[in-house]
């Protein structure tokens, strides 16, 4: 497929009533197969492209139990990327997440360093620096157990998104794809993810 064939088949399933991980994951493969950032694109291009603000439309293994389902609902993963060429820059992934239960409701911010390398592509190192609950309102709910709830909830990764690499498969104005790949430790085993981020806000549907 050519490149811009397998962006139209990768936001034909993001855009489909029902999603089938098989298209998405399809669409993604063909993407990265049928163009490479290396050799056309300067540093200077990459660290201006995946700046800004960005929603996270899709992920390849999200982690979520059945019991932080019926408990927390995370409505929008959002995340603001600060980059510089040769230098570090900064991520800062916020989640908004409600507790029908209680009617609670706010946001978990989990704040990272971005050390850029380029070989064999461009890629990124996260160093995390904090995380940080701010609700809406005083929490009727344990902090400890909204916070824990909303992590099960996330791609493993982003709530621990220490030693992290970031590899770019694809970025256009609107659209970029990343290869996550995080190291084991004493609670996870090696973590290999694709994420799709978008300039847009997808209506939320519940």
């Amino acid at each position: 497929w050519h490149t811009m064939v397998a962006r139209e088949a990768l936001m034909r399933a993001l855009n489909a009533a029902e999603r089938r991980d098989a298209e998405i994951v399809a669409a993604i493969d063909a993407i990265e197969a049928t163009q490479t950032i290396k050799g056309f694109a300067s540093p200077e291009f990459i660290e201006f492209a995946v700046a800004g603000s960005w929603h996270l439309d899709y992920a390849t293994r999200r982690d979520r139990t059945l019991l932080s389902r019926s408990y927390v609902h995370v409505k929008d993963i959002s995340q603001s990327v600060v980059s510089s060429v040769g230098d570090q820059g900064t991520v800062s992934t916020t989640v908004a997440w409600t507790l029908p239960s209680t009617g609670d409701a706010g946001l978990l911010e989990i704040h990272s360093r971005l050390q850029p390398f380029a070989e064999p592509r461009p890629h990124h190192l996260l160093r995390l620096e904090a995380h940080k609950l701010k609700p809406a309102a005083p929490l009727s709910a344990d902090a400890a157990d909204v916070v824990s709830h909303v992590a099960a909830s996330l791609p493993y990764e982003l709530f621990h998104p220490h030693l992290t690499v970031l590899e770019l498969v694809y970025v256009d104005p609107e659209l970029k794809i990343l290869r996550c790949t995080r190291p084991p430790d004493d609670d996870s085993p090696a973590v290999l993810t694709c994420q799709v981020w978008t300039r847009s806000l997808r209506p939320d549907p519940s």
